[in-house]
C-alpha cells in the first residue's frame, strides 16, 4: 500500500519551497521554484483537460512564480516578447519532467 497521507496541521512542520532566481525588475530579484510536485502537475493536467491548455499555463505560471513574481511579471513593461517566451518554455520544462516521471516516460 502506498500512504499518500499529509501529516495534520498539529504534526507538519512549515517547509520552505526550494528556488532559484530567474528575473530581475527595478533590482528585485524573483524566484521560480526548483520543482513542481506531482500534485502540482496532476492539478495542471486537469486544469487542461477541463479549462484548456492557456489555464493550465497561466496556473502554472502563478504556482511556479508565487503572486509577487506572477504580479512583477505582468507590471514588467519592458519585457521583450523573447524574455516571456524564455520564461515561459522554462516553466513547461519544469512542469514536463515532473509529469513525464509520473508517468515512466
Amino acid at each position: 500500500m502506498i500512504e499518500l497521507d499529509n501529516p495534520t496541521s498539529e504534526e507538519a512542520e512549515p517547509t520552505e519551497r526550494l528556488t532559484e532566481p530567474l528575473f530581475r525588475v527595478n533590482g528585485k530579484v524573483y524566484n521560480i521554484i526548483k520543482e513542481f510536485t506531482a500534485a502540482e502537475c496532476l492539478r495542471a493536467l486537469e486544469i487542461a483537460a477541463t479549462q484548456g491548455n492557456v489555464v493550465s499555463k497561466l496556473w502554472l505560471m502563478q504556482t511556479a512564480l508565487g503572486q509577487d513574481g506572477f504580479n512583477a511579471l505582468k507590471g514588467a513593461n519592458e519585457m521583450r516578447p523573447e524574455q516571456f517566451k524564455e520564461i515561459s518554455d522554462l516553466i513547461e520544462a519544469k512542469s514536463l519532467s515532473v509529469s513525464r516521471a509520473m508517468l515512466g516516460k
